[in-house]
């Protein structure tokens, strides 16, 4: 009990001197970027966030560490041989492989089960336009970085074009359909996944089924169609981790380890924040594999896989199209912080509870994963510990999804990987808890019974009607093919079809606000790569955008809306708007949007 004491006070003393050397951690504002935002306003330097993270996280971790390393020194694997991670004896399969697909079942009903009719009318003008009006951009020109600069990545801004494709029809129904399937794929590797995970655990054939059945359980609640905690976006972040579980004969070739290769590229173009994350991964596991484990097979293996999937990129897209991609990248990584950022609050002194939560729980469950890496009596195999290492440093670079915008949505999705994980290694501990007082396997099976009873009497009772699986077809039918007006309030309708009429002459469309949905509804490609002023921030891009506009001279613009509350600031894009008042004037002012007319 003393031990225990000891650890929880200095592991708590160490909580409360990192948060008073938070706010000591201030590098000068870099006044390099002239971009207006929330960094600039307040002359703070955004790598503070990380700076600030790292140290409050760390300080409580090393001082848990070397306390725990010093007071349980009998009970400790060696440091060197953990960090080796060599194979030890395989553990027996799972035999309860059946219960995939009882899921896999469930999640299909369920799915089917969605009143898709409810998505009709509901959009989010500024989100969902800026992921379809490049997508309309790319059918009307067939160009990608030529057509559109944007900000998520290939599959979030372009990927709707290929569903219209498949489709036959381009509608916002259509839209909400493509991106319902992507979490409903992520719902069926949240099952694999955790299967892999339940196999790496040293319980017996019944109290792995448990633990099996209450991580997945655990899971799936993370992947909603209404709130998710975890986006969709972050599925190759589940692929990633089930082909580092899954097992595999090596002999000369690692498939999978390929394949991890394969998703370096895939990655940055799906979302470019997920390639970031994901590449770093990457980058771990090989200096992991150069400097630790020097097991060639699987360091040539992901080496190729990366090598190939960057040559097929390359090769998929012309030269110019690819510079594009590069340039689109380097600047949103370098400046989105600086125009999209907010400032981190102060663990505890801000009175922010969301934020010291959220920091609170990642250093809890590094403390966990501290002691099943390194405590003997944990039933984790190597592989296992490897497996809750990674997911743990993952949990901490989805996090900077929080440390650059830390409204109460950013927050709750960069902390979602981590509370995963934590419900993971609760999960863990309850059955071995069980194991601990040696629970009956029989009482062990009624659990297992009425877990499994409770989630299937959930998703037969939680189904809004049962028709709806019997009408998914036609339901689904009525969404792609609902008319996009069924979206629009009437004063957009009107305005729709006046402009449309308006600028008949205008070969392409040009759009001053922070509307992005326009180019979409119009149905004319944006006169410049620029279809949404917000990540405009650098003068370097405001000329960009000066440039295409004299080269394409569209009769008239629209100047300002108040149909959004994402209003342009004329401060930051001061190029953009001189260069336009200097050629347009006001022409006429149609409901909630102000046009402008160039000057003859």
């Amino acid at each position: 009990m003393k031990k225990i004491i000891y650890l929880c006070f200095f592991t708590i003393f160490s909580i409360i001197a990192s948060t008073f050397i938070w706010e000591l951690i201030q590098i000068p504002y870099n006044g390099n970027k002239n971009i207006l935002g929330s960094y600039s306003l307040n002359q703070y330097n955004p790598s503070n966030e990380i700076l600030r993270f790292i140290s409050f996280i760390s300080i409580p971790l090393i001082t848990f560490f070397i306390t725990y390393k010093i007071l349980y020194k009998d009970r400790q694997i060696n440091i060197y041989h953990l960090l080796k991670f060599e194979n030890d004896n395989e553990l027996t399969k799972n035999n309860f492989y059946y219960l995939n697909y009882f899921f896999f079942i469930l999640l299909i009903l369920e799915f089917l089960n969605l009143d898709f009719k409810n998505l009709i009318g509901t959009i989010d003008i500024v989100h969902h336009g800026t992921m379809i009006s490049p997508a309309m951009n790319l059918d009307l020109t067939n160009n990608f970085w030529l057509s559109s600069f944007i900000e998520k990545g290939f599959f979030a801004n372009f990927g709707v074009n290929y569903f219209w494709k498949y489709s036959e029809t381009q509608t916002i129904g259509s839209f909400h359909l493509f991106f319902l399937i992507q979490i409903f794929v992520c719902k069926l590797l949240i099952v694999i996944l955790m299967y892999l995970i339940s196999e790496k655990i040293n319980f017996d054939k019944r109290k792995r089924l448990l633990f099996f059945i209450i991580i997945t359980i655990a899971g799936l609640t993370f992947f909603s169609y209404e709130k998710p905690i975890i986006l969709g976006r972050f599925l190759p972040i589940l692929i990633f981790f089930i082909l580092l579980l899954k097992k595999e004969d090596l002999k000369f070739f690692s498939f999978n380890y390929f394949l991890i290769g394969l998703l370096s590229s895939f990655s940055m173009i799906w979302y470019i924040d997920i390639g970031a994350y994901l590449n770093s991964l990457i980058f771990l596991l090989i200096a992991y594999h150069i400097i630790l484990n020097r097991k060639l097979t699987k360091l040539y293996s992901i080496l190729f896989g990366l090598t190939m999937g960057w040559l097929m990129i390359m090769s998929i897209f012309s030269v110019d199209e690819f510079k594009e991609f590069i340039f689109n990248t380097i600047y949103i990584f370098n400046t989105s912080d600086f125009y999209n950022g907010l400032i981190f609050p102060t663990p505890f002194l801000s009175g922010n509870t969301r934020a010291t939560k959220a920091l609170l729980l990642i250093i809890l469950t590094g403390i966990i994963t501290i002691i099943f890496l390194f405590d003997k009596k944990q039933r984790i195999n190597n592989n296992g510990k490897f497996f809750f290492l990674f997911l743990y440093i993952a949990s901490l670079l989805v996090f900077k999804y929080a440390l650059s915008r830390s409204d109460g949505g950013h927050i709750r999705t960069g902390i979602g990987f981590n509370t995963l994980l934590f419900y993971i290694q609760i999960s863990f501990l309850l059955v071995s808890y069980f194991e601990k007082i040696r629970l009956n396997n029989n009482i062990i099976s009624t659990i297992v019974f009425i877990f499994l009873s409770l989630t299937l009497i959930y998703n037969i009772f939680n189904f809004t009607s049962k028709k709806n699986i019997l009408l998914a077809k036609k339901n689904i039918t009525k969404l792609i093919y609902a008319k996009d007006d069924l979206y629009l309030n009437e004063d957009y309708i009107k305005f729709i079809d006046y402009y449309k009429t308006l600028s008949i002459n205008d070969k392409c469309f040009q759009n001053l606000t922070n509307d992005p949905l326009t180019v979409y509804l119009i149905k004319k490609p944006s006169c410049t790569q620029f279809y949404f002023m917000y990540f405009i921030a650098e003068e370097e891009l405001q000329k960009k955008m000066i440039n295409q506009l004299k080269n394409n001279k569209p009769n008239y613009i629209i100047y300002e809306e108040n149909l959004t509350n994402w209003n342009v600031s004329k401060q930051r894009l001061k190029l953009i708007f001189n260069y336009v008042n200097d050629n347009y004037s006001f022409y006429e002012k149609f409901e909630k949007w102000t046009i402008y007319m160039i000057n003859k």
